[in-house]
């Protein structure tokens, strides 16, 4: 009796490869575009070293404008309105 049950596993990966080989191309070229489209973004856009909060106000003449203004919490004030109209939003 000759078994014949002998693994080759080579053929088995190439014949995966033949089956999926158009679903590996599309996601080995879409993973090579992500990482083309993320490396020259970082050399386009290096990230900045400053770790202060750059969004906050240096400039003191906004700071001066933005304690002037009236805070919301005092209240609304009194508005003219046009005779004959009613504020939905007053109680």
């Amino acid at each position: 009796m000759s078994s014949k049950l002998s693994f080759h596993p080579i053929k088995s990966i190439a014949r995966s490869f033949r089956k999926f080989n158009v679903t590996l191309f599309i996601v080995m070229n879409a993973a090579v575009l992500i990482y083309a489209v993320w490396s020259l973004s970082m050399i386009l856009n290096p990230p900045s070293a400053n770790n202060d909060d750059s969004s906050a106000p240096s400039n003191q003449a906004i700071i001066n404008r933005l304690n002037q203004m009236t805070m919301s919490s005092a209240g609304p004030s009194s508005a003219n309105l046009p005779s004959g109209r009613i504020n939905p939003f007053s109680e």
